[in-house]
C-alpha cells in the first residue's frame, strides 16, 4: 500500500510523511516488548526508526518517476528510443531498483540496532530462505520488497488501464511469480540435500541443557541470588544423576546474577558448590556469567559478560567475553556527550567492557563452539568471523527474562536462524526462560527441550547435537560476506543518480516553459 501511494499524485512532503507514519506503526508493533523495560521505549525507538520507512516512500516515488513514468512526464523529458521500451520492463527495473533501495537502508542500521530486519519474517519458510547462504539476510529482504513492487506497479497499471479502457499486461507479475518459484523449489532441494548430507557426515554430541526460568535479577538481593544458584546447582544435579553420556553441561547468560570470580560471600559460596558438583560427577560446565577484565591502564577491574568453561576438575581453562554489548543495557553510547540528568535517567549502573576475541572455544567430542551470548546471535559478522577461525556449531546462551510475557524470545529465535543457514553449521541456542533447542545447518529447529521451540518454563535435559567430524566447505556466504549487498549498493547508486538528473531536466523543462 505504501508503495502505491508513492506512485500517485502525493507531494513528496505527503508521501514522505505517510511513509514516516507506516514505519512509525511498524516499529511500534515490531518492537512492543520493549514496553516491557519502559513504556516509553518501543515510541522513542519507533521515532527515529520511521525515519527508515519515512525516506524509503520518498526514493519509491523518485524511482517511479524516473524510471516508470506517468505518460504525460514521460514525453517531456525521454528519449525517443525510451518510448519502445515496453512498460512491463520498466516496471520490474523499477521494481529491482526499489528492492535494492530497501536492504541498503536497513544496513544503515546495524550497528544501532540489527533486529527484525524484513527478510526476517520468513524464517519459517524453510525453502525460500535457503538463499541467505549466497546473500545473507538482505537477499530475502530484497525478494519481499521485489515482489511487493511489481505488485504495487501492476495494480496501478491495472488502474490505469481500466480508467483509458485500455489492455494490460500483466507479463511483469508473471516473471516475477516464475523467479519466485525457481528460489523456492531451488530451497526446498538445497535444505532437503543439506538434511541428507549432515545427517551422513555428524557425530552426536550430549549437551546437557539447565533452563532455571527465574526472573530477571539485574539488581538481585542475596536472597534471590542465592535461590537462582539453588535452582540451577538442584537442576544440574537432576540432570546428571540421570544422564551419564553428557559431555557438557550448559547454563543460559548469568544464570547467577553474581559474578563467579567475585569477593561477595555469595560468590565463594558459587564457586564452592560448583567446584563439588564439578568434582562429584567429572562433567565439565560452560556457564554465562559476570567476570573481570584487568584495565592495565587505570590498574582497575572492569566487568564484563561472559562464558566461562570449566574441565573435569573444575578448572577455569578458557573463557568468551561478549563482544556486541546491548546498547543502553551493557552500556551508554557516548555517554560523556550527554547531560548529567540524562545519564542519570538512562544509566543502568555499569558499562561492561566488550570483548575482543573470536576465536572459538575448545569444548568436548570435537567440538569448536563459537559463542553468542544473547544479543550477539544477531550479528552476522560476528558468527561469519567465527566460523572462519574455525567454528563447527554455534551455542548461544541467551536470558530472555527481561520479556516476560511479550513476543521478544520469538523474535530473538527468528533473526538467530539465519546465522546458522548463513554459515552452514548447526547452531545450539541454551535459554534462562524458553528457547532451548537445536537449529540445524539449514535452519530448521530439529530439537526442542519443551514441546514447543517458544514454551517457556522451567527444565533440563540433553540435547544431542549432530557435529560434522570434518569441518565442512565454507558457504559463499561466510567466504565472501555481504557481496550481494554491495551489488544492491551499487544498483541503488546509480537508480537513485538516474532518476535525480532525470528531476533536474524536468525541473529546467518547467522553468523554460514557465
Amino acid at each position: 500500500p505504501l508503495m502505491v501511494m508513492a506512485m500517485g499524485y502525493f507531494s513528496k512532503r505527503e508521501i514522505f510523511t505517510l511513509g514516516y507514519i507506516q514505519g512509525f506503526f511498524w516499529a511500534i508493533f515490531s518492537f512492543w516488548w520493549l514496553r516491557e523495560i519502559e513504556l516509553i521505549v518501543p515510541f522513542l525507538l519507533s521515532l527515529i526508526l520511521g525515519l527508515w520507512f519515512g525516506v524509503f516512500a520518498l526514493l519509491v516515488k523518485l524511482s517511479y518517476r524516473g524510471i516508470v513514468y506517468p505518460k504525460n512526464i514521460h514525453l517531456q523529458i525521454y528519449d525517443e528510443r525510451e518510448k519502445y521500451i515496453p512498460v512491463w520492463w520498466r516496471e520490474l527495473l523499477f521494481a529491482i531498483v526499489v528492492a535494492a533501495i530497501f536492504p541498503c537502508l536497513e544496513y544503515i542500521r546495524i550497528n544501532m540496532f540489527p533486529w527484525n530486519f524484513i527478510g526476517v519474517s520468513q524464517y519459517k519458510q524453510v525453502s525460500l530462505i535457503q538463499i541467505v547462504a549466497y546473500t545473507g539476510i538482505y537477499g530475502v529482504t530484497f525478494l519481499i520488497i521485489w515482489v511487493n513492487a511489481v505488485l504495487a506497479s501492476t495494480l496501478v497499471q491495472i488502474r490505469k488501464s481500466l480508467l483509458n479502457g485500455k489492455r494490460c499486461n500483466l507479463y511483469a507479475s508473471l516473471v516475477v511469480v516464475i523467479i519466485l518459484m525457481v528460489v523456492i523449489f531451488w530451497g526446498d532441494s538445497r535444505a532437503l540435500m543439506g538434511k541428507i548430507k549432515f545427517t551422513r557426515t555428524v557425530k552426536r554430541v550430549n549437551f546437557g541443557v539447565v533452563q532455571g526460568d527465574i526472573s530477571q535479577r539485574r539488581h538481585s538481593s542475596e536472597a534471590m541470588a542465592e535461590e537462582a544458584l539453588n535452582i540451577y546447582l538442584g537442576l544440574s544435579e537432576k540432570l546428571l544423576k540421570e544422564n551419564s553420556q553428557v559431555d557438557l553441561v550448559i547454563w543460559p547468560e548469568t544464570a547467577v546474577p553474581y559474578p563467579y570470580f567475585g569477593a561477595h560471600d555469595i560468590s565463594r559460596k558459587y564457586r564452592y558448590r560448583l567446584n563439588d558438583l564439578i568434582s562429584r560427577y567429572k562433567k565439565p560446565f560452560l556457564i554465562g556469567s559476570l567476570d573481570f577484565f584487568e584495565n592495565r591502564a587505570t590498574k582497575s577491574y572492569d566487568l564484563t559478560n561472559a562464558a566461562l568453561l570449566f574441565d573435569v576438575y573444575g578448572r577455569n581453562i578458557d573463557k568468551y567475553e561478549k563482544i556486541n554489548r546491548v546498547p543502553f543495557g551493557e552500556f551508554i553510547p557516548f555517554r560523556k556527550f550527554y547531560p548529567t540528568w540524562l545519564v542519570n535517567m538512562i544509566d543502568m549502573g555499569r558499562d561492561l567492557k566488550a570483548g575482543t576475541r573470536y576465536e572459538p572455544l575448545k569444548l568436548p567430542g570435537g567440538v569448536a563452539g563459537g559463542m553468542a551470548i544473547c544479543y550477539e546471535s544477531i550479528f552476522a559478522s560476528l558468527c561469519r568471523r567465527e566460523r572462519q577461525l574455525g567454528a563447527n556449531l554455534f551455542i548461544a546462551i541467551n536470558n530472555d527474562a527481561w520479556y516476560p510475557v511479550s513476543s521478544e524470545p520469538e523474535q530473538h529465535l527468528a533473526n538467530a536462524v539465519f546465522r546458522a543457514i548463513e554459515n552452514g553449521i548447526p547452531a545450539l541456542r541454551v535459554g534462562n526462560n524458553g528457547g532451548s533447542l537445536v537449529i540445524s545447518p539449514v535452519g530448521t529447529i530439529s530439537q526442542s527441550l519443551l514441546a514447543s521451540p517458544i514454551d517457556r518454563g522451567r527444565a533440563y535435559g540433553v540435547i544431542s547435537v549432530g557435529v560434522a567430524e570434518t569441518l565442512p566447505a565454507m558457504t559463499f556466504y561466510t567466504r565472501y560476506g555481504d557481496v550481494f549487498l554491495g551489488i544492491l549498493s551499487l544498483i541503488a547508486i546509480v537508480a537513485i543518480a538516474f532518476c535525480l538528473y532525470k528531476e533536474l531536466i524536468l525541473k529546467k523543462n518547467r522553468a523554460f516553459n514557465k
